[in-house]
């Protein structure tokens, strides 16, 4: 088992790491405004029925204090499942309605992770065409024991409300036909975080290739949440503050 995906190991290239105020978006307004000065189309969805699908392609990546298996694990208390529980009932609490499906698609083997995510999600869409609105919950992994561990630290950790948070970033898989979309989508959620919580996002990745299932719609978000050297307690204080995020982000844009 590997830290993290051959494919997603190579950082990319890294866009809007800083406020996207520095890149024009006003983030003072609300989430529709910012939407709408984002140019991303309004969805019509059925509120009283899921509408958004949580998921993960590699569900054993874990937290500290979780270090065997080169960190991943199926001790859920410790992995993103418990990430997903977190962001899922948050936002049923603020009424949104959420499906989460907590299968682990990383097992029996790594490398077919994302064919066995996309057989579920696709299942999903074909007998609920109400989902529309799609976030795969991962982590973000890197080696420890290296000239840049500091760096490291100061990236995926960071102070909110005087808690020790993990940070987060999102992906985008350059190879789909719809990339230009996903950015737009991706950019949304930062400013909408960026308005919240400064910081707490550090940024949006562009992969050198893949498509990591995104193709599936307009709006989806590869969603790392810190990485193997954050706590799990650090990252659960983490998705409180994504739902609330994705929770002010999905307003601006249903109809």
């Amino acid at each position: 088992i590997l830290v993290e995906d051959p494919v997603e190991a190579d950082e990319g290239v890294y866009i809007y790491e800083q406020s996207l105020e520095q890149n024009g978006v006003d983030i003072s307004v609300n989430a529709f405004k910012i939407a709408q000065s984002l140019n991303i189309n309004t969805v019509k969805v059925d509120e009283s029925n899921p509408f958004v699908l949580i998921y993960h392609t590699h569900g054993t990546e874990a937290f500290l204090p979780i270090r065997e298996g080169n960190f991943h694990t199926t001790k859920k208390e410790y992995n993103v499942l418990t990430i997903g529980d977190i962001i899922t009932d948050s936002l049923n609490d603020m009424g949104k309605n959420i499906k989460h499906v907590d299968t682990y698609h990383d097992i029996p083997s790594y490398n077919q992770s994302y064919t066995r995510s996309l057989a579920t999600v696709t299942s999903i869409l074909r007998t609920d065409k109400n989902i529309k609105i799609i976030f795969d919950i991962h982590r973000d992994g890197v080696e420890i024991g290296t000239e840049n561990d500091k760096v490291n630290e100061e990236r995926f950790n960071t102070v909110i409300n005087g808690k020790e948070v993990a940070t987060f970033s999102m992906v985008i898989g350059p190879e789909n036909p719809n990339k230009d979309e996903l950015i737009k989508f991706a950019k949304y959620l930062k400013a909408v975080s960026d308005s919240m919580y400064p910081g707490l996002c550090r940024g949006i990745i562009v992969k050198p290739y893949g498509k990591f299932n995104q193709y599936i719609s307009d709006y989806y978000a590869l969603i790392e949440v810190g990485s193997n050297i954050n706590t799990i307690d650090e990252a659960k204080e983490t998705s409180k503050m994504i739902a609330q995020v994705l929770n002010y982000s999905i307003e601006g844009i249903i109809e």
